[in-house]
């Protein structure tokens, strides 16, 4: 398939750093995980998932919020299976 596809990707700024994205050659092993960060924050998944988990900690000691911590849990299974 000799087609050229190019194609604008429109990705949100990470640190203030527009991300440019070519898809004509090898990606990292990272760049699954990315694409599905996008996916996951354009359907809201994870803020949903995380306001129907009680948190029981005491409000002074959070660092994390629990959506950071599942979202960080949801990221590790998924780049083991990619």
């Amino acid at each position: 398939m000799d087609k050229n596809t190019n194609q604008l990707c429109l990705f949100k700024e990470i640190s203030g750093k527009k991300v440019h994205v070519d898809f004509g050659g090898e990606l990292s092993s990272d760049s699954g995980i990315i694409l599905i960060r996008e996916f996951i924050e354009k359907l809201d998944i994870i803020d949903k998932i995380a306001k129907l988990l009680p948190d029981h900690r005491n409000p002074f000691y959070i660092q994390h919020t629990t959506k950071e911590l599942f979202f960080v849990s949801i990221s590790k299974r998924i780049q083991r299976n990619l």
